[in-house]
């Protein structure tokens, strides 16, 4: 069961994906962004907010219709809201083993790199 330090997590995720795709030119709405990856609009508003929790393979979805990186819209390890609600090490232990899962060696290199940063 998710607590609420795991909510505050996809905090960073939700601002990432509203701040991609109001930057997006042109501007693509949710409904659009939901048309684009098969979604809601209504998941779309709830994972915007932080309300909803995103499996990897709808966050690339999601960035593949804002043409980013997956890696784009993850927070860093050392980021603030990252370090408040997990350790590094829970972080590292369960985001990395689910991307190394679920990515293709390429990609999950990619990604590694970005979070790295």
């Amino acid at each position: 069961m998710a607590t609420a330090t795991d909510y505050e997590f996809y905090k960073p995720i939700a601002q990432a994906i509203r701040k991609k795709r109001s930057e997006a030119r042109p501007k693509i709405s949710q409904e659009i962004l939901a048309d684009k990856t098969g979604l809601s609009r209504a998941a779309i508003a709830n994972i915007e907010r932080g309300r909803q929790q995103i499996l990897i393979h709808v966050l690339y979805k999601i960035a593949k219709a804002l043409n980013v990186a997956p890696g784009d819209l993850l927070p860093t390890i050392n980021s603030p809201l990252a370090n408040t609600a997990y350790s590094s090490h829970e972080v590292s232990y369960t985001v990395i083993n689910e991307l190394k899962k679920k990515v293709n060696p390429h990609n999950f290199e990619i990604i590694m790199k970005r979070i790295a940063k």
